[in-house]
């Protein structure tokens, strides 16, 4: 029976022990992978730049309109779209008479100026989330300073709740409300949610037992829906980088299939 009891509690034990060693084997091979992926990200975009630079001003500026348009195009679908059969749709258009190579130089062309563009627009959504974050601090400080004045006056509270029930859920539904305003990022028009304008937070020393709770209630309505719109800015943003990973993967594929041609063909294009 001792003999029993033993095992589980060896292991237990080699648990404990290995389960650190575990872990951290897991985290060094995922700081591998992702650092692999900047790596492999930073080797094309250098590419992509040396590409760019070959190109003459008339047909850049092709490339930067053809850019915008199937940016727009992107971020307004609610479904997936596929990347290179809708930009070579596209660019066959508008460059008529080209060969499939070279539609297919423009198109990684064009590709690189998106990458570049919702590398922008991604910026001014994380700015957007830092905000929120700063927002969701100052609500969060706001209410604990109500909950320490409001621990203070508790039997105060419990008086003015039988005289006054009614002034008070009156105050609640008044006061609970922010206005969400949604935007567009500046170059390819990915929508996302403003930080609205917040209540301001008074001292709760100079407020009354009724004011307090009524703070309470609000600055927690205020708190949950910038959650709310937190949540719906992430969303955006990584739907965005999810796009962002797809352009890039595409512009690689397209340097490996044309190799030693494209800068031939990037230089004749007019």
């Amino acid at each position: 029976m001792e003999e029993n009891r033993r095992i589980p509690q060896i292991s237990l034990v080699l648990i404990k022990k290995t389960l650190p060693l575990l872990i951290f084997c897991f985290i060094s091979q995922y700081t591998v992978v992702v650092q692999a992926q900047d790596a492999k990200t930073h080797e094309i975009i250098s590419q992509m730049e040396e590409y760019n630079k070959l190109l003459n001003p008339s047909a850049k500026q092709k490339v930067i309109q053809s850019s915008r348009s199937l940016g727009t195009e992107l971020f307004t679908s609610n479904k997936g779209i596929d990347l290179h059969a809708i930009s070579t749709s596209r660019i066959k258009n508008q460059f008529e008479g080209f060969t499939s190579q070279e539609i297919d130089a423009i198109v990684m062309l064009v590709m690189f100026e998106l990458w570049k563009s919702e590398e922008e627009d991604i910026k001014e959504i994380v700015n957007e989330l830092h905000k929120m974050n700063e927002a969701k601090k100052k609500q969060r400080e706001c209410l604990e300073h109500y909950k320490k004045q409001k621990s203070l006056t508790e039997n105060k509270i419990q008086k003015e709740y039988k005289t006054n029930t009614k002034t008070i859920s009156q105050k609640r539904i008044a006061k609970t409300g922010l206005i969400k305003e949604t935007v567009k990022t500046s170059l390819l028009n990915i929508k996302y949610t403003r930080t609205p304008k917040l209540p301001v937070c008074e001292d709760p020393s100079k407020m009354s037992a009724s004011e307090l709770d009524q703070a309470i209630t609000t600055t927690n309505a205020v708190l949950s829906t910038l959650e709310d719109i937190d949540q719906l800015d992430q969303l955006a943003m990584q739907d965005a980088m999810q796009k962002q990973a797809q352009i890039l993967q595409l512009m690689s594929n397209i340097s490996k299939m044309l190799h030693d041609t494209l800068k031939g063909i990037i230089q004749n294009l007019k």
